[in-house]
């Protein structure tokens, strides 16, 4: 059985330690979201442009804070999103970079075959 995947490994935003006040922030000046901590070379999601964090080098990574226009405050919020459209579909996600809401589409693969 396909099991859908970007090819995204993240984590939650309270391991970021983020002290920015982005545009992209809720009215509490917080972001919602999954930090990318790592992203699979030559998937989809690098692919998409999408930015990993690394936290060694002090390069802050995208922040997932919505997968077609819900929220994701957790990778469990993105693994249902990936599963509910499914292995080769398209899925939109609004990531913060930098401070911005950036949109950003990508395809949904099987995570045991990648090309």
């Amino acid at each position: 059985m396909p099991m859908p995947s970007a090819a995204i490994r993240a984590r939650p935003i309270s391991h970021h330690g983020s002290d920015q006040r982005p545009e992209a922030a809720n009215a509490d000046g917080q972001i919602d979201g999954i930090v990318i901590a790592r992203i699979e070379p030559e998937s989809p999601a690098a692919r998409a442009g999408l930015e990993a964090s690394n936290l060694p080098n002090g390069t802050r990574g995208d922040i997932i804070m919505a997968a077609n226009g819900r929220p994701v405050r957790s990778a469990h919020d993105l693994v249902h999103q990936l599963e509910q459209l499914g292995v080769g579909k398209r899925i939109g996600l609004t990531v913060n970079r930098n401070g911005s809401a950036v949109p950003v589409e990508l395809d949904i693969v099987d995570v045991g075959r990648r090309p």
